[in-house]
């Protein structure tokens, strides 16, 4: 047995393509669609989170091992209101930084508690 409890977590990046929207928007696109496919069990046993949502770059934190699971939602996800939109899945990692630098994108900043 692991000498720590901690949990293991992936990060997801996923790019949003579809009518243009604010980050805010963005964010809460792939709330909707975690826990429509999900449903609210499926979000408690992943952890998923939606970490950041910059243009058009969506990061989702979950537990290692639900990455698939977290994966095939994104997929499910195709229209909002009417308009056709796309969560497409690039890269899966374990820690943020790798998952920033090699997309080359800027690491989100923490959020104040």
């Amino acid at each position: 047995m692991k000498s720590t409890l901690r949990e293991n977590y992936r990060y997801v990046l996923a790019k949003y393509a579809g009518k243009q929207n604010c980050a805010e928007e963005i964010k809460a696109i792939a709330q909707k669609y975690l826990l429509s496919s999900l449903g609210t069990l499926g979000i408690f046993q992943s952890g998923a989170r939606v970490i950041s949502a910059e243009k058009e770059n969506v990061i989702i934190r979950c537990v290692r091992g639900e990455e698939e699971r977290i994966c095939a939602a994104l997929a499910l996800c195709n229209h909002i209101d009417g308009e056709k939109i796309r969560l497409k899945v690039l890269r899966v990692s374990g820690t943020l930084r790798a998952l920033c630098e090699k997309q080359g994108i800027k690491k989100p900043k923490r959020r104040k508690r």
